[in-house]
């Protein structure tokens, strides 16, 4: 990647990601695909580059279940506790 601005994708796929890979790189952005499988990164940015778009893939795998709010010791809004991973939460 180079100097110019570059677009993150998370979950890059072949609708809305690549939709927004190709309207963001037909205007000067270079496009960073992160997704789990290599293999349909590397398809899309090959599409991407027949288009003229500036793109590289990333794969990586999302946090675990251990890893969400609720494990983290977060809790639902009006569940009890102290903690809540909500910042809308009304007292009564």
């Amino acid at each position: 990647m180079g100097d110019m601005p570059t677009l993150p994708l998370v979950g890059a796929g072949p609708g809305l990601g690549l939709s927004l890979a190709k309207v963001f790189g037909g205007h000067g952005y270079e496009v960073a695909l992160i997704s789990r499988s290599k293999d349909k990164l590397d398809a899309l940015v090959a599409e991407l580059a027949g288009t003229g778009v500036t793109a590289e893939g990333f794969a990586a795998e999302s946090p675990t279940r251990s890893r969400s709010p609720a494990r983290c010791g977060a809790r639902r809004p009006g569940s009890g506790g102290s903690t809540s991973w909500s910042s809308r939460r009304t007292r009564t």
